[in-house]
């Protein structure tokens, strides 16, 4: 499974809870930075 992940995923809101960071309209939302869960030194 791939997920966002760097100055990206800081600006993702949750609209319930949080905005997300500030930095939202100055992201390349077209080139995300995205990771593969089966690549993570965190995969058990």
């Amino acid at each position: 499974m791939k997920y966002v992940s760097g100055l990206q995923a800081l600006n993702l809101g949750d609209r319930r809870e949080t905005p997300g960071d500030w930095h939202h309209g100055a992201m390349d939302w077209n080139n995300l930075y995205l990771l593969d869960t089966a690549t993570s030194p965190f995969d058990s």
